[in-house]
């Protein structure tokens, strides 16, 4: 048995009737960044996350604002995350602890030489963030705080990010595709939060290097 304080009551569930808010949809490209949570955040009525102006010199900075931007992906799978277990409770079944890291794999179709090694280079950083764009014109990012809202990057588990070289399969349509790996840490989804770009901004199209 834990030693720990138990809660007097149980935790209530939110009832949400929009609990499709936060799906986003297919997603389009990546965006990476440096884990900077003082530098590197949108703040609403500031440079909220969903205007244009708050992306337009991020991919030319050369400090560590700089985000880099993947070509389209395909493939995009956010694997489930495994059960940490210890030992054996008095019934015989084991302890579950915690919740493991979430795997995410996706796909790129026909990169450059020049491409794969700007993204490879990323294994390198030890500290990255990421964030979602969407088909749709959203982005996936963590809600750092509200009132007003702030946002920064997904943290992305420390030295997880592996870029793998190409992979063609046989037939005449076949394309090289090269494929893209990182792990989001537990508990990552509790703080996720998808906003909808503002009118005439599409993040899938227009951040990028100038």
């Amino acid at each position: 048995m834990s030693d720990c304080p138990l809660p007097s009551t149980l935790t209530t569930v939110p009832y949400d009737l929009d609990n499709c808010v936060n799906t986003g949809g297919k997603i389009a490209r990546f965006i990476f960044q440096v884990k900077d949570d003082t530098n590197n955040k949108f703040v609403n009525s500031t440079n909220g996350i969903e205007e244009a102006t708050s992306w337009s010199s991020l991919p030319d900075a050369s400090d560590s604002t700089k985000v880099v931007v993947t070509p389209y992906v395909e493939n995009v799978s956010f694997g489930e995350p495994g059960v940490i277990e210890s030992s054996e409770n008095i019934d015989g079944a084991p302890f579950a602890i915690a919740t493991g890291h979430t795997p995410v794999s996706f796909q790129m179709r026909n990169l450059s030489g020049s491409q794969r090694a700007a993204l490879k280079s990323l294994k390198d950083q030890p500290s990255l963030v990421v964030y979602f764009v969407y088909v749709d014109d959203k982005i996936g990012a963590k809600l750092l705080s509200s009132s007003p809202d702030t946002h920064v990057g997904i943290p992305i588990s420390y030295r997880t990010v592996q870029v793998q070289d190409p992979s063609r399969e046989g037939t005449k349509a076949d394309e090289f595709m090269t494929t893209m790996t990182f792990a989001l840490p537990e508990n990552w989804s509790s703080t996720f939060s998808v906003t909808t770009a503002e009118a005439g901004f599409s993040p899938k199209t227009d951040i990028k290097p100038s």
